[in-house]
């Protein structure tokens, strides 16, 4: 949607540089915006699809709903009234979105794992069997931040033997409330 908004904008820019691209010829802006709907489709459901896929925590999309939110605003009032202001606005929206998930996909993202170990591990389930490999500074900054969860707080005084409930923490606690060392870190 961005290269599209950009070639709207610029499109005297575009033609008299010999560039041939679909928003040139369009000059309400109507079919530009029509023809980045579904791409913003896409995009916004990108957060959705990963975190159900086991990509990513749920947060993903939860965090994303404000950014995808506020792009979707801003191709409706492209599509209301489309002139440069609006489709610059639309192309900046885009680039903060990409930006903002680029963000989120980091925060949220986990790769799992097969724990190495004795085959006694196997008998205690999918959870205690897979590890989650993450960036050290992701798994200090979750270890301070984990005290002031809501949801760690109530999976703590109600369900102490769960694993973490917390979608912040993606699920990277052993049984029995220990933390996982992250991938190439040690516990001390």
């Amino acid at each position: 949607p961005h290269f599209y908004a950009l070639a709207w904008i610029h499109r005297a820019d575009y033609l008299r540089g010999g560039y041939n691209m679909f928003p040139l010829s369009d000059s309400t802006g109507l079919a530009t915006a029509a023809m980045s709907k579904p791409y913003l489709v896409a995009l916004c459901a990108m957060p959705c699809a990963a975190s159900a896929l086991g990509l990513a925590s749920w947060m993903l999309p939860v965090g994303a709903a404000v950014p995808s939110f506020l792009w979707w605003r801003s191709l409706r009032r492209f599509e209301d009234k489309p002139n440069p202001l609006s489709c610059r606005r639309f192309f900046l929206g885009s680039l903060a979105y990409l930006l903002a998930t680029l963000g989120l996909f980091t925060a949220y993202a986990r790769v799992e794992t097969e724990k190495e170990g004795d085959e006694a591990q196997h008998s205690l389930g999918d959870r205690a069997r897979h590890a989650y490999l993450e960036p050290e500074w992701r798994a200090a900054l979750a270890a301070r931040l984990t005290e002031f969860c809501p949801h760690e707080q109530v999976r703590s005084d109600l369900f102490g033997l769960l694993g973490g409930s917390c979608p912040f923490s993606s699920a990277r606690h052993e049984p029995g409330g220990e933390r996982a060392p992250p991938a190439g870190g040690s516990t001390a």
